[in-house]
């Protein structure tokens, strides 16, 4: 056969009815002998756990070919299923002297081969820590840690040796732990900041209304001052018109007095020739 894909695993969400997933690369092997490994992920914590061909699912296909997982209990929606390929690390083409070639066997080989190496190069690609490519950092050695909380870092001149390093992480816990616990008052604070000021927000909304209905009071007061005004002002006519009109009477009254006075005159006079007359 050919191999036309790089493909070496597919994913797939379960849902509780699903069973049967399409394996979308060809494999070797096939049922129970299937050169696959199906992992189930947890989608919310990632915890990984690999089934069992057979007790967990079945194969079909395969053998140079494409196939078929199916599950014996179809998967959650709350997982995830990743089948991936992964061939056998050996060889057991044998050649003996003489015999015709056997084409197809070297063939299935050759197909073996690369796919080992995608199977790898996948791995490296996807999963293992690596150096930029243009970094000429030449061979690197790991010193494995000798016990827990320890940390690898970087030593020597060349930078060329990872070692193990005491690493207080528990220290760093517990100041992390600090920061998050003032983070968490600080962030209290602001939300009763925020609601403080949501309340002075409030407030001065009142106020304002409160203070444009002391406006429009004093706007009302103001008219009515002016209406008083404009009443005063008519009774201070009225009163000048009542001035006018006493003065009037006042002049009146004299000429009346002047009248009067005058017919006193008259009877005065008259009355002393009427006794000149009876004196005659």
């Amino acid at each position: 056969m050919t191999i036309s894909t790089t493909n070496t695993a597919v994913p797939y969400t379960g849902n509780g009815v699903t069973t049967a997933f399409p394996v979308t690369f060809a494999f070797f092997g096939t049922g129970a002998s299937a050169e696959l490994e199906v992992i189930e992920r947890v989608i919310a914590t990632g915890v990984e756990t690999v089934k069992t061909n057979v007790a967990h699912y079945t194969v079909t296909g395969g053998n140079g070919t494409t196939g078929t997982v199916t599950a014996v209990v179809a998967p959650s929606s709350s997982v995830e299923w990743h089948i991936r390929r992964k061939t056998t690390k050996t060889q057991s083409l044998d050649f003996v002297a003489n015999d015709p070639f056997p084409a197809a066997s070297v063939e299935a080989e050759f197909d073996r081969i690369v796919v080992q190496i995608q199977e790898v190069a996948a791995d490296l690609a996807n999963r293992a820590p690596l150096l930029d490519k243009t970094e000429d950092q030449g061979p690197l050695r790991i010193i494995v840690p000798t016990s827990t909380g320890q940390a690898v870092v970087w030593v020597g001149s060349g930078l060329d040796t990872m070692a193990p390093s005491d690493f207080p992480l528990e220290d760093f816990v517990n100041q992390a732990s600090g920061f998050a616990s003032v983070a968490a008052s600080e962030a209290s604070d602001a939300a009763s900041s925020a609601g403080a000021a949501a309340a002075s927000a409030a407030s001065a909304s009142a106020h304002d209304l409160a203070a444009a209905a002391h406006v429009a009071t004093a706007s009302g007061h103001a008219t009515a001052t002016a209406n008083d005004r404009s009443a005063v002002s008519v009774l201070k006519n009225q009163n000048s018109a009542v001035e006018v009109l006493m003065a009037n009477d006042v002049s009146a009254f004299n000429v009346v007095k002047n009248s009067a006075s005058a017919i006193s005159v008259v009877i005065a006079n008259n009355v002393s020739a009427l006794s000149s007359t009876l004196g005659s």
